[in-house]
């Protein structure tokens, strides 16, 4: 499996630090390049460092240092750069420029590198030091600048292609999809030789799997480790294991340095393979461990009070709680079959049915079920997206939480079962429309399906994911192929649900010049070139798709420096464009599902935006989800609102919102991005994308209003609001607990209960601002309630201008 360590953030300068450890031998003995003179540089364009378990190769031309076992069973490609205002540039190494030490028992090498990053920007100088430890057989992997550059953020990354080897996430379990969790440790198994990534000193990082970058046959995801830089230096280890079975003791005691004790183990009633697994008292994964002909053996932690074992979703072991590793007290686990769970949601308003995405979650030892594919509507993982409100699934014996989740305008219901083996349940949820809507329409502008070529989620399934989450309008901006919903919207039952135009997403390649929305975009016309082309003939062709078409700039600022800001080398502080820019687009997608877990990133695109305003541009922002699959990265969130004032073309009349409407107030900004609060914001009677003239103003202080809502289970904690980039009123909001379940009392009273903030207020506008908007934020992430997504809540309006 592939293993992406990086995505350091810089901030000014700094030091990352990896470590790459044979486990087996802690005296191994190690190898260097034959007949080298110390202290000297070499010609060549390759360098070894080895133990007696593992190889390592720093390759300089390419940019890659290659983790292999002894035998190179287990091999990683890592691709070393530098993302420098979220540019990647790849770290090479000049051949004669590398010094070998072999200062014994613990020889080295340093190389230096130079990465430019800009016209009249300056360079950025530095050093990799590569260094074997003696005790240990690790390879220290050190990065650092020569002098810090002027705040500009920087990551360094270490990229590789996945694969299909088991992706192990300490205290999340297995990672099956695309999506980005935050943890101490991962562990990526071959069933050869097993690879962890952990943080030293208790430090999390963010680990996760992104679509593949370029479309071509084979294209594969790319998994990345992420470790923040918020000081000078910063240590991940990466340990190859000598093999599966003394893996686990290995890991725990000598990288962690938790003590450990010998598992011995049966499973009852099974004769295959299954899977055992071991919690903490607080229910987090801390180890997978496969086990033959119903024995296994293995070194734990003795935090692991919590095992269970399991076949797929049919089968699973009673779980034994409160056993504490012991090598002299056998553990016995006993298989027994499921138990039928069947699930009805019902409008806790109207009683009829409701099209929902339904959860099940394993808690008290149980594992989340994994119901079918991970890009099938009817079981992606734990999750459903039922039609008509109804499923039914074969659940292991267990204790599960249920929930109905509709999106961000409605309540969560949620009931806990036991599911006793053999026994069926019947759960009958009632979620609720708790924040009213009119005249809003919910979009989704950026989404995928087949077929895109790095998604396997069909048309169909795509359009039961986004009503699901109470999209009422959406684009399927296919990567370099004009998407199209028509022909499914009635194979599913949501002509009456759910409106759409067509679009594509030209995803430039060779140079990667950025992606770019394009819609409403005709079937029949010519997809824009997008290879070997320059950003003038791009966008000429773009503006060929007609007056009509609204040209958006997707995720301006993607890592690996695929987003248009950075490869047009927009600096937010200067003041000014970048010579040769096409600024002839007419939205910025600011909130993108790709970076949704990552605040600190979606408020760097913020800035971006920003910036162009105050040059005079009129962007309209929008918020968008990217969603490539369906357990991670939810359609639906982000999402833009955009306001219609007749009812009928706002869908509110029993028929879907009108598209062409719709469009248009896109292309006016007459709305907000959100993924979680819905914002009503006005300035002395005008709203998003309106006009205000000033004039009337002469002391320019004016009148503002803003309504707040949110569902029970959204976190709100303050609200700011921006005046040409300065901050010009804050206010702080009560955070609440998070509520799901049963949503009581009448209409009116559950919708009253959404109001998190309703005030009149002045503003005192700056004499040089062009526009003003206000940004709600809350603090407690979603993946309490929504699985698998690690959301901070964010909402924003549009800009209201300001005229003279």
């Amino acid at each position: 499996m592939p293993l992406v360590t990086g995505r350091k953030l810089l901030a000014i300068a700094g030091i990352a630090t990896l470590a790459v450890v044979s486990l087996s031998d802690p005296t191994a003995r190690f190898r260097t390049p034959a007949q080298q003179p110390a202290e000297e540089p070499r010609e060549l364009s390759a360098y070894d460092l080895a133990s007696t378990d593992a190889k390592y190769t720093l390759l300089c031309e390419s940019g890659q240092l290659v983790v292999a076992s002894a035998y190179g069973r287990t091999r990683y490609e890592l691709d070393l750069s530098i993302d420098v205002d979220g540019s990647e540039r790849p770290l090479t190494f000049t051949k004669g420029g590398v010094v070998v030490h072999h200062d014994a028992p613990s020889p080295s090498l340093t190389a230096p590198f130079t990465i430019p990053f800009g016209e009249k920007k300056g360079r950025l100088d530095g050093t990799l030091d590569l260094r074997v430890d003696e005790t240990t057989g690790a390879l220290s992997v050190t990065v650092r600048l020569a002098e810090p550059p002027e705040k500009r953020p920087l990551e360094l990354h270490l990229s590789n292609p996945a694969g299909s080897s088991v992706l192990f996430i300490l205290g999340h379990g297995e990672m099956r999809d695309l999506g980005e969790v935050e943890t101490h440790g991962v562990v990526i198994d071959d069933d050869l030789h097993p690879v962890a990534i952990a943080a030293r000193d208790g430090r999390s990082f963010m680990f996760g799997q992104n679509a593949p970058e370029v479309e071509a046959t084979g294209a594969r995801p790319r998994v990345t480790t992420s470790l923040s830089l918020d000081e000078l230096h910063a240590e991940v280890s990466i340990f190859v294991g000598a093999s599966t079975d003394t893996f686990w003791g290995a890991f725990y005691e000598k990288l962690l340095r938790v003590p450990v004790a010998k598992v011995k183990g049966t499973i009852e009633d099974t004769t295959g393979r299954a899977e055992v697994l071991a919690l903490d008292e607080e229910g987090h994964p801390l180890l997978r461990v496969p086990a033959s002909a119903g024995r296994f053996v293995v070194d734990a932690p003795r935090t692991a009070v919590r095992w269970y074992a399991s076949i797929e979703s049919t089968h699973s072991s009673t779980g034994v709680t409160d056993y504490v590793p012991d090598p002299d007290k056998e553990l016995r686990l006993r298989m027994l079959p499921g138990g039928e769970l069947r699930v009805r949601v019902l409008d806790g308003d109207t009683g009829l049915p409701v099209l929902a995405r339904i959860a099940v979650r394993g808690i008290d030892g149980a594992i989340d079920p994994k119901f079918r594919h991970d890009f099938r509507s009817a079981g992606a993982g734990p999750l459903v997206d039922a039609r008509s409100g109804e499923m039914k699934a074969t659940l292991p014996a267990g204790r599960y939480r249920v929930s109905a989740i509709k999106g961000i305008e409605w309540s969560v219901d949620t009931k806990v079962i036991d599911m006793a083996s053999g026994i069926g349940q019947t759960v009958e949820l009632r979620p609720r429309h708790v924040i009213p809507t009119p005249n809003l329409v919910g979009c989704d502008l950026h989404v995928h399906a087949r077929p895109s070529f790095d998604t396997s989620v069909l048309p169909e399934h795509r359009l039961l994911s986004l009503a699901s989450a109470g999209i009422d309008f959406a684009i399927p901006t296919e990567h370099n192929i004009v998407g199209d919903y028509g022909p499914f919207v009635d194979k599913v039952d949501l002509r009456n649900h759910i409106s759409h135009v067509t679009g594509v997403e030209v995803t430039t390649q060779k140079p990667a010049i950025g992606h770019f929305g394009l819609f409403p975009y005709s079937k029949e016309a010519p997809v824009p070139p997008y290879r070997n082309q320059t950003s003038a003939k791009i966008f000429d062709a773009m503006h060929r798709g007609g007056p009509s078409s609204v040209l958006v700039v997707h995720h301006p600022r993607l890592m690996g420096g695929l987003g248009y800001f950075a490869h047009a080398q927009l600096d937010p502080k200067s003041g000014k464009l970048p010579a040769g820019m096409r600024t002839d687009f007419d939205l910025v997608e600011v909130y993108s599902g790709y970076e949704i877990g990552r605040r600190s990133t979606v408020e760097a695109v913020m800035r971006d935006w920003f910036a162009l305003l105050d040059l005079g541009k009129r962007y309209a922002a929008t918020g968008s989800s990217d969603s490539h699959k369906l357990q991670f990265h939810w359609a639906g969130y982000p999402r833009t609102y955009v306001r219609l004032d007749d009812p009928a073309e706002a869908g509110d009349m029993g028929q879907p919102p009108n598209p062409n409407a719709v469009v248009g107030a896109i292309k006016r900004g007459d709305g907000f991005v959100s993924s979680g609060p819905i914002l009503d914001f006005e300035v002395s009677g005008v709203r998003p994308g309106g006009d205000l003239v000033m004039s009337t103003w002469t002391d320019r202080k004016v009148p503002a209003h803003l309504r707040v809502r949110a569902a029970p289970w959204i976190d709100v904690t303050s609200i700011e609001v921006i005046a040409g980039s300065t901050s010009i009123f804050k206010a702080s909001v009560p955070s609440r607990k998070t509520v799901t379940g049963v949503e009581h009392g009448s209409y009116e009273e559950a919708t009253a209960r959404t109001v998190r903030y309703d005030q009149d207020f002045s503003l005192q506008i700056p004499k040089d601002a062009k526009w003003v908007i206000v940004i709600v934020r809350g603090e407690r992430p979603y993946d309490d309630v929504l699985p698998f997504m690690p959301v901070q809540p964010l909402a924003f309006t549009n800009p209201i201008w300001l005229l003279p």
